[in-house]
């Protein structure tokens, strides 16, 4: 649909605040594409990047233990027995580890207890 504007009244647009407020945008803009301009080298544009290859490690998740080396053999194990990685594991030895630190926490604790600490 083509909207015609012939004898359309744009003369409250020459106004002084108008102008004025059309110089400070045309400003605006223009330090907005300074400061995009220097902002640096690197654009948005996604590049390539070197992900290196992984330790060995034992794989405990099925009946039989497999040496794991390279990600591709990852790969090719977890799609062989339907497995997929969340990301979020948690060590074993970690969950050790704090356990035993609060276990020495508390009897440090039950040892200031005038009558001892009993489970």
């Amino acid at each position: 649909m083509a909207i015609c504007m012939h004898g359309l009244d744009l003369s409250f647009m020459k106004t002084k605040e108008s102008q004025d407020h059309i110089a400070r945008m045309r400003e605006r803009h223009a330090e907005e594409r300074r400061e995009r301009q220097f902002r640096g080298k690197r654009s948005d544009v996604p590049f390539p990047m070197f992900v290196p290859d992984i330790q060995p490690f034992v794989s405990v998740a099925t009946q039989d233990p497999v040496v794991i080396s390279s990600r591709k053999q990852l790969r090719d194990y977890e799609r062989a027995h339907n497995i997929r990685q969340v990301g979020d594991d948690i060590r074993a030895a970690d969950i050790i580890a704090e356990n035993a630190a609060k276990k020495a926490e508390w009897e440090a604790v039950a040892a200031t207890v005038e009558h001892g600490w009993t489970d």
